[in-house]
C-alpha cells in the first residue's frame, strides 16, 4: 500500500510541476515611462516612420511602467518577455499567483498563452547539385526556376536585387549560414545586420532548426552561377523564435521579434509559420482574433510589410483555411502553387478569411523549391528540394524587395497593392490561388493599356457563354461567381481538352440575385453580369457551368469535419503494456510471481473546448501472471494463470499544453473503470528428465463485473505513461496496481 501512495504522489507531483501557465498580462497604462526615439531605434526605422507618415513618439512604443513590471515579476515563476505594442507582460506563474496579479489595479486584463507555432514546410528531398556549382566565381548569375515564375530575370537584368531594403526573417534557427555557399555574398558584404536567438536571449541564431536556413535561401540564396532567391542585395535581419519544447512562448519570442524588427529598421517581414486548431477555431480566422495578427497589423501601421505563408492544411479535414498571422488584413498571405502542372498544390491552405475577405493575395512555387541545407563542415555545398508554403512565402517577400527598390516612394500598402495588380490573374481571384503569380515586368515596363480580348461572352437562352477565339489542348480557363457581399460562392479552374467543346457554358440561375461572373483567359479579364435577373432553376452546388469533358481543378467548399484530434469528436484505436505490482503481504511474491498487464482498446474523446474533454474508451484487458514453482508444486516447473477483461473507462482530459503537427499536445487523463471478467486460464507445464513430457490448460468461464479501479495518464501526443490503481476486486486476483506505457494510433476519425 505504501508503494501505492508513493506511486499517486510521484504522479501527481509530475502534473503539478506543469500546472503552472503562461499568460499576457495587459496594463492599463504607461503612466511615467520615458522615450527617446533617436537613442531607441535603428535610423532605417526612423527614415521609414517618417516616410510613412508614423509619429516618432507614438505611445505604443513607449516602454512599460517600470514599477507595474517589478509588482508582477515578484509573483511570477519567470517573465519571458514583455510587448511594448500592446503594453504587456508574458510571463510564467501558479494560478493562485496569476490570480493575485489580476488584483492590482493597474492590469487590465489577463490572458492565457497555449499556441505553438508551427513552421510550414512538408519535406524535403536532397539532391545531386553539382551542376549548380560549376563555376563558384562565373558573375553572368541565372535565374532559377522559381523565379522565372514571377518574372525575375527582369529584376536580375536590371540590376535590382533589394538593395537598401531591410528584411528579417523569423524561423526556427539558421544553421550553416555563417558558412554556406550560397550566403557567401551575405557575409562579404556585411548584409546581416543583427542576429538575435529569443529562446537562449542572446545573438547566435546559427544553429537549431534547419528551416530557416532553407526560408533565407529562397529569399537571398544564390547555387554557383544561379540567383534562388531573388532579394540577393537586400540587408537581413535574422530571429531565432521558435522552439518545439516550449510551445506556450513562441508567441512572446514572435511577439517580440516583430518589435525588434521594427526597431531595428526592417522594411519587410517573412514569416513562415503560423497558429492553427491547436489553439483556434475557424472562425477565430478573421484577423482580429490572435494577437499576433494584430502585431502584424500593427506592423504595417509602422510602415513594415508581413509576408506570412498560407499554411500547408489544405488537406486536412478538419480546417483547410488559413492559419494565423496570415488572416490579418495588412499581411500578404502567400499560397502554393506546384510547378510541374501549375494548379494550386493540393497541402496549400485555402480562403478566405472567417469574415470572408480574400486570402491567399498571391501564390508562388510551394513544391521542389530549390533551396540551401545547412551541413557539419567547415563548408557548406549542401542544396535539396523541399516543399510547402514556407518556401513560397520567402520567394515572395524577396520578389517585395525588389518592387520597393524600384519603387522606394511606394508606402508598405501601395506596395502589397502593387504585387496584387502585379499578379498574373488580376482582377480575377479565388480562394485557392488568390490573384495568382507577382510578375516583374508590372514595376519595370510601362503599363500598356490596350487589352487584347481573347475570349467574347454572350447569353444564349440558359445559358451564359464564355467563347474563347483560339482554343488549345490544355488551355486553363478561370471563373469565379461573387456575391452581393464580395465573397465568392464558386470557382473553379477548367483545363480544356480534345473531346471538349471551345465554349463554357454557365446556367444563368446561378447568376440570380445579381451576382457577379468573372473569366480569366490567356492574360484577358471580363466581368459579366445579368441584364434581366433569373431566378434559380437549376442546383449548381456541384458547379455552375455545364460539363463537357473539361479537366476541372475545382475543390468543392465543404463544411470543415467535426471528427479530428482538435475536432469536437476523435476516435483512436490504441495499445499499452505495463508491469503489474499487487498489494498484500511479502509471502504474496513468492506465491503470484511476475505480472503483466496488456490492453488493446479503442478510445473517444469529446471536445468541451480546446483544453478541456470529456470520453469513454472499450478495451480487452488481458493480466498474465507468472507463477513461480514451489516445492509444492511437484513436478510443474512453469505455471501461468490469465485472466481476461472486458473494460469500460470514462474519463476527462485536461490538456496542458497544446502543439501542432499531431494537435494532442501534453495532457492529462483521469478515470474510472469496470472490468467484466469473461474468461479465466490456467496452464501449467512438466518435464521429467529434462524433457518436456506434458503441458496442461484449464479454462473458467464465470461472466462477472469483478473489479474496479482508477487511472491516470500523462501523456504528450501519441506517447502515454499510465499508472492504474484496481480498487475493488471480488475474484482470487489480488488488489494491484500497475505502471506501464500506452501508444495512441492517429486516425482522421
Amino acid at each position: 500500500m505504501k508503494k501505492t501512495i508513493l506511486l499517486a504522489i510521484i504522479f501527481c507531483t509530475s502534473v503539478l510541476s506543469y500546472s503552472q501557465g503562461v499568460y499576457w498580462v495587459f496594463f492599463t497604462d504607461k503612466a511615467g515611462s520615458q522615450f527617446n526615439p533617436h537613442t531607441y531605434f535603428d535610423s532605417k526605422a526612423i527614415e521609414r516612420r517618417l516616410q510613412h507618415g508614423v509619429n516618432l513618439y507614438d505611445s505604443t512604443d513607449f516602454p512599460l511602467n517600470t514599477y507595474y513590471k517589478q509588482k508582477v515579476e515578484i509573483l511570477s515563476e519567470e517573465v519571458i518577455g514583455e510587448t511594448r505594442w500592446f503594453n504587456a507582460m508574458a510571463v510564467v506563474a501558479t494560478s493562485e499567483n496569476i490570480q493575485k496579479i489580476s488584483q492590482f489595479s493597474f492590469v487590465k486584463e489577463i490572458s492565457p498563452i497555449q499556441s505553438q507555432a508551427f513552421l510550414t514546410s512538408n519535406e524535403t528531398n536532397h539532391i545531386n547539385i553539382d551542376h549548380y556549382l560549376d563555376d563558384l566565381v562565373d558573375s553572368n548569375l541565372k535565374v532559377d526556376k522559381q523565379l522565372k515564375r514571377m518574372g525575375g530575370e527582369f529584376f536580375h537584368e536590371a540590376n535590382i536585387d533589394g538593395k537598401g531594403i531591410r528584411i528579417a526573417v523569423f524561423d526556427g534557427g539558421f544553421p550553416s549560414v555563417n558558412k554556406h555557399i550560397a550566403f557567401k555574398h551575405l557575409r562579404d558584404n556585411n548584409q546581416i545586420i543583427r542576429t538575435w536567438n529569443f529562446p537562449l536571449k542572446k545573438e547566435n541564431v546559427y544553429g537549431w532548426n534547419s528551416h530557416g536556413t532553407m526560408t533565407l535561401s529562397c529569399i537571398a540564396g544564390i547555387a554557383g552561377n544561379t540567383k534562388i532567391g531573388l532579394a540577393t542585395g537586400a540587408e537581413f535581419l535574422l530571429a531565432r523564435t521558435e522552439i518545439n519544447i516550449e510551445p506556450a512562448k513562441e508567441e512572446v519570442w514572435w511577439m517580440q521579434a516583430m518589435e525588434w524588427a521594427d526597431k531595428n529598421g526592417a522594411h519587410i517581414i517573412s514569416s513562415s509559420l503560423g497558429y492553427g486548431d491547436a489553439r483556434y477555431k475557424v472562425s477565430d480566422m478573421d484577423g482580429k482574433k490572435s494577437l499576433v495578427s494584430k502585431a502584424a497589423n500593427m506592423a504595417a501601421s509602422k510602415g513594415i510589410l508581413v509576408c506570412n505563408s498560407m499554411g500547408n492544411e489544405g488537406t486536412k479535414n478538419t480546417w483547410r483555411t488559413i492559419i494565423t498571422p496570415a488572416d490579418a488584413d495588412s499581411v500578404l498571405a502567400v499560397g502554393g502553387i506546384n510547378p510541374k502542372d501549375e494548379k494550386h498544390t493540393s497541402f496549400s491552405s485555402y480562403g478566405p478569411t472567417a469574415d470572408g475577405r480574400i486570402k491567399p493575395n498571391v501564390c508562388a512555387y510551394a513544391t521542389d523549391c530549390m533551396v540551401a541545407k545547412s551541413c557539419k563542415g567547415d563548408i557548406c555545398y549542401n542544396f535539396t528540394h523541399a516543399t510547402g508554403t514556407s518556401f513560397s512565402c520567402p520567394l515572395v517577400a524577396g520578389f517585395a524587395a525588389c518592387a520597393w527598390q524600384k519603387h522606394p516612394d511606394y508606402n508598405a500598402m501601395e506596395l502589397k497593392k502593387a504585387i496584387e495588380r502585379s499578379a498574373d490573374l488580376y482582377p480575377y481571384y479565388d480562394y485557392a490561388y488568390g490573384y495568382g503569380v507577382p510578375q516583374a515586368a508590372y514595376f519595370l515596363f510601362p503599363k500598356i493599356n490596350v487589352l487584347l480580348k481573347t475570349f467574347e461572352i454572350k447569353e444564349e437562352g440558359n445559358y451564359v457563354v464564355i467563347k474563347p477565339f483560339e482554343v488549345n489542348d490544355g488551355d486553363r480557363i478561370f471563373y469565379h461567381i461573387q456575391q452581393k457581399d464580395s465573397t465568392l460562392c464558386i470557382y473553379e479552374n477548367l483545363y480544356f481538352t480534345k473531346e471538349s467543346e471551345n465554349e463554357l457554358k454557365i446556367h444563368k440561375s446561378a447568376l440570380d440575385e445579381n451576382k457577379i461572373l468573372r473569366v480569366y483567359f490567356k492574360d484577358y479579364v471580363e466581368t459579366y453580369v445579368l441584364e434581366t435577373d433569373k431566378k434559380a432553376t437549376h442546383n449548381y452546388q456541384t458547379s455552375a457551368h455545364v460539363p463537357n469533358f473539361y479537366t476541372s481543378e475545382y475543390i468543392p467548399r465543404k463544411k470543415n469535419s467535426i471528427y479530428g484530434i482538435n475536432a469536437t469528436h476523435y476516435v483512436e484505436p490504441y495499445v499499452s503494456w505495463g508491469m503489474v505490482f499487487y498489494n498484500g503481504l511479502p509471502s504474496m511474491k513468492q506465491l503470484i510471481g511476475r505480472i503483466q498487464n496488456v490492453n488493446v482498446g479503442l478510445r473517444y474523446k469529446g471536445n468541451i473546448c480546446k483544453s478541456y474533454s470529456l470520453g469513454f474508451a472499450v478495451e480487452y484487458n488481458n493480466i498474465i501472471f507468472k507463477i513461480p514453482s514451489t516445492p509444492t508444486m511437484s513436478k510443474a516447473i512453469k505455471s501461468k494463470s490469465n485472466f481476461h477483461y472486458m473494460n469500460i473507462e470514462l474519463y476527462q482530459r485536461i490538456r496542458i499544453l497544446p502543439t501542432e503537427g499531431l494537435g494532442m499536445g501534453f495532457y492529462v487523463d483521469i478515470g474510472i473503470f469496470n472490468g467484466l471478467d469473461f474468461l479465466h486460464t490456467y496452464t501449467s507445464a512438466y518435464k521429467i528428465d529434462k524433457k518436456l513430457l506434458i503441458t496442461e490448460k484449464y479454462a473458467f468461464k464465470d461472466i462477472s463485473f469483478s473489479n474496479f479501479g482508477l487511472r491516470l495518464r500523462l501523456g504528450y501526443n501519441l506517447f502515454i505513461i499510465y499508472t492504474e490503481i484496481m480498487c475493488q476486486n471480488f475474484k482470487e486476483i489480488p488488489k494491484h496496481y500497475n505502471v506501464g506505457l500506452q501508444f495512441s494510433i492517429p486516425t482522421k476519425i
